[in-house]
């Protein structure tokens, strides 16, 4: 990885309710954590010049 990060697409990333995020974590059971752990690698993934996925294969495997 490189040391700084370069935003490639700023239109890849999404704005989230932080309250909803948080209800929606508690009432899954924690379900929806790996849901947005997915989620946000990929908006990285596509709106930098960095490859998250190793990062999550790992969680994943």
């Amino acid at each position: 990885m490189s040391a700084s990060p370069q935003v490639t697409d700023a239109t890849a990333f999404e704005d989230g309710s932080l309250g909803l995020q948080v209800v929606l974590f508690v009432v899954t059971g924690t379900l929806y954590g790996l849901y947005w752990l997915y989620k946000t690698a990929k908006q990285l993934d596509a709106g930098t010049d960095q490859n998250l996925t190793p990062i999550l294969q790992s969680f994943l495997s």
